[in-house]
């Protein structure tokens, strides 16, 4: 599962960037997920939808919160889930 789209460029990942990520999903408990649905970025990117998706939106502020450099694409905070 990808949280948060675009992220740092891979010379920006650090330990510490690593460590920072490892506290912030630690934080979140366990849940199960079903992929329900199949959807389609334009004709080329393919999805699964998750359900429920609120874990996964909450992971997504999580991380951003931690990184506000990397926010996600523009109006698309958690640009793969439906509520």
């Amino acid at each position: 599962m990808t949280v948060l789209y675009a992220f740092l460029s891979p010379q920006q990942i650090d330990e510490q960037v690593l460590a920072v990520l490892r506290e912030t999903i630690a934080g979140t408990p366990r849940f199960d997920v079903a992929l329900t649905d199949v959807g389609w970025f334009g004709d080329t990117v393919v999805w699964l939808a998750p359900q429920p998706s609120r874990p996964f939106r909450e992971l997504t502020s999580a991380v951003w919160q931690q990184f506000p450099e990397a926010p996600p694409m523009p109006g698309r905070t958690a640009m793969w889930c439906r509520t």
